[in-house]
């Protein structure tokens, strides 16, 4: 049933990843301060990249970009009635984002400790994360909103008084995953500017 309806997969697996991520956020907390075997190491702990649970929270963030990625595309594909051609560009940027996913793990565990993530080449990997994350949500934001745009200029003309109500806006913004977008923006913009904003991610 789930293959027939891949929104429920994705749905349930986008709910895995996302309780996993914060499972681990747990687990590293009480292992940067459940004990302390000196004043240095929590800070030590969170700057270990290639530690066990900083991976395994890495690979569980990044599968969530990935899923929530899929999730918007097959939204597009929908809409537009299963034209393959409109979720070209998307299917090449999400290939590329799993590739990014492989490697940024990889150069996680390869790491040493102390490592600045912003100047290291996992730092410019992460970079190319949002930066395909970005692109996706961006084109079909765009596709899906001027799609919906026309759907309903076409049925307007059933409607006697027709009014651009917020409600309306709301629905075009929730269903095109904009909020998901701006995010996106926002981490390759706090990425650009060294901000600190980063640790609330990675």
């Amino acid at each position: 049933m789930a293959l027939k309806r891949p929104m429920i997969l994705g749905t349930t697996a986008l709910f895995i990843c996302s309780t996993g991520h914060w499972i681990v956020i747990f687990v590293r907390v009480l292992q940067a301060f459940g004990y302390i075997p000196n004043v240095d190491w929590p800070a030590t702990f969170s700057a270990d990249l290639k530690e066990t649970s900083m991976i395994v929270y890495t690979a569980f963030l990044l599968l969530t970009f990935l899923i929530s990625d899929c999730m918007v595309l097959y939204r597009l594909w929908c809409i537009w009635n299963h034209n393959r051609l409109v979720i070209v560009f998307p299917c090449l940027t999400t290939t590329g984002l799993l590739a990014c996913i492989c490697v940024t793990g990889y150069q996680f565990s390869q790491s040493h400790t102390g490592e600045n993530i912003l100047g290291t080449s996992s730092g410019r990997w992460i970079l190319s994360d949002g930066v395909l994350t970005f692109s996706t949500n961006a084109y079909c934001v765009a596709f899906i909103t001027w799609r919906m745009s026309q759907a309903h200029k076409s049925a307007s003309h059933i409607k006697v008084h027709h009014t651009f109500s917020l409600a309306k806006v709301l629905i075009i913004f929730v269903e095109s995953a904009a909020l998901y977008m701006f995010w996106a923006l926002a981490f390759i913009i706090s990425y650009a500017l060294h901000s600190n904003v980063l640790v609330f991610h990675y």
